[in-house]
């Protein structure tokens, strides 16, 4: 089996195997009312020579984790309190408190329903909310992941003993626009009244940081140190049209008034706010003047935590200038990805997004619905498949794909548990997204599948890494023979 965890790999001239064999065959659709379609995924079992672990050696294993999760095989940074990101042989890490190298490996949304059936049905199981803390951060903890994202019970989880690390949101331009009243919720997001961001109103700076010393002070997350760091908002409008959006506001509106100012100091006139290279610059005037506010509020509240982006989804993965602003302000650039199958078919998006921003990227939401639960699955945009088991191989295959990159430093899962029935429209449109149902119990065979990544997690990045080191090794060797 060999020393489990993370270890660094040396270079040597062997030669390099396929790294998996034949795909296997799931099938999937992306809307009920859609066709299923065969999807190749190479799953766990199809990596070839890698040993998962058994019970004896998972608990060993979980031993060599540090208080915070990261590996305690090697450390890779002096004991600082603090979290940040290292390069380390060309590969980025989150590194804990203690300086180990963490691979983020975490889970959204771990609460219990809403409702008022929700609620009775904690008292009903658990009889508190903090023995539900309690019993829920064991759970998950015991399954490997080693981070809770937003959308938690973080007040209850973090009364645990057994409390795990945790990302927050702090929705600045959602807030704002809500104080504005000119949103409105759409799906999985805040949609804008015109389509754009609220943030060239004089007042959202000051808002901003106002919003983040309340919050930090209301979770009391500024000196905790299992606190990595703070989402600003969550699936912004950041589009190629935001231009031609702002120019169409009333007259008066600050974000109007910006553009024209913008285009007008730069030679452009209004008729071509059409041109595509125009309306790309001013994309990036929007996400920088975005990030810029956001990161200078945060860092005020919270300045020993990370800022890990604003969730990017849609088109906004596809524009450059995107990234090349968040760069500027953002510790690690955070994306929701739902319209791929497996991350290996868009090699050119990670490429790019690490490459323009010259930071790390993490995947913060992502998941498969199956068939087999017999709720409606019409809400939200993940795949559908037939059953439990092909959703562990889903996310076996996607997570499979993101290790193999090194400029990503992990991912959550969307979500802990079920949309709640006792809520009138999910009761009609509801999805099965959780690793539990809403009565808290378990999905055994998508579980079985998910946690043969999760608790083999860092030797799989290990394994991963030396694999791709040897191939690389085995080309310069090849090369240099031929000299």
């Amino acid at each position: 089996m060999g020393v489990s965890g993370y270890i660094f790999p040396s270079c040597a001239p062997l030669p390099a195997p396929p790294l998996f064999s034949d795909p296997v065959k799931i099938y999937a659709k992306r809307r009920p009312k859609h066709f299923y379609r065969k999807k190749e995924s190479y799953v766990l079992q199809c990596l070839r020579n890698f040993d998962i672990m058994d019970k004896k050696e998972e608990k060993k294993d979980h031993s060599r984790r540090s208080i915070y999760g990261g590996s305690t095989v090697e450390k890779i940074a002096d004991a600082t309190g603090d979290w940040r990101v290292k390069k380390v042989k060309g590969r980025f890490w989150f590194v804990d408190p203690e300086g180990y190298p963490f691979y983020c490996m975490g889970l959204c949304s771990v609460r219990y329903g809403k409702s008022y059936g929700g609620r009775q049905r904690v008292q009903d199981m658990f009889g508190t909310l903090d023995h539900w803390g309690k019993k829920t951060n064991g759970l998950v903890s015991g399954l490997g992941v080693n981070c809770v994202g937003p959308w938690s019970a973080h007040d209850v989880l973090n009364k645990s003993d057994e409390r795990l690390p945790y990302m927050m949101m702090i929705p600045f331009a959602a807030r704002f626009g809500k104080e504005l009243n000119i949103t409105k919720w759409g799906g999985g997001h805040v949609n804008f009244d015109g389509d754009v961001l609220p943030i060239f109103y004089p007042d959202f700076p000051g808002f901003a940081e106002k919003l983040a010393q309340y919050m930090v002070s209301e979770c009391k997350s500024r000196d905790d140190r299992y606190c990595i760091g703070y989402f600003s908002d969550n699936e912004l409008p950041f589009k190629q049209s935001a231009l031609n959006k702002y120019i169409r506001l009333e007259d008066q509106n600050p974000g109007k008034i910006e553009a024209l100012r913008w285009m007008s100091e730069r030679g452009y006139t209004p008729d071509q706010a059409t041109e595509e290279k125009v309306q790309i610059e001013f994309l990036g005037h929007v996400a920088r003047t975005y990030f810029r506010i956001c990161q200078r509020a945060l860092k005020k509240a919270a300045p020993g935590k990370l800022y890990v982006g604003c969730r990017f989804h849609g088109q906004a993965k596809r524009h450059r200038v995107l990234f090349e602003a968040a760069g500027e302000f953002c510790d690690v650039i955070s994306i929701n990805w739902y319209d791929t199958w497996d991350p290996r078919e868009k090699r050119e998006w990670m490429h790019m997004w690490a490459e323009a921003s010259k930071r790390p990227f993490i995947i913060t939401e992502f998941y498969a619905k199956g068939e087999d639960t017999k709720m409606p699955n019409r809400q939200g945009a993940g795949w559908i498949v037939q059953t439990q088991r092909d959703r562990g191989l889903f996310f076996q295959n996607f997570v499979l794909a993101l290790m193999e990159q090194p400029k990503c430093v992990g991912f959550h899962w969307f979500k802990y548990m079920d949309d709640d029935p006792d809520i009138k429209k999910q009761k009609q449109y509801g999805s099965n997204k959780g690793i539990l149902d809403y009565n808290f119990n378990e999905y055994v065979d998508m579980i079985e599948e998910f946690k043969k990544i999760t608790l083999n997690g860092y030797r799989l990045v290990g394994f991963l890494d030396a694999s791709e080191q040897r191939r690389r090794c085995s080309m310069d060797h090849a090369q240099r023979s031929l000299l």
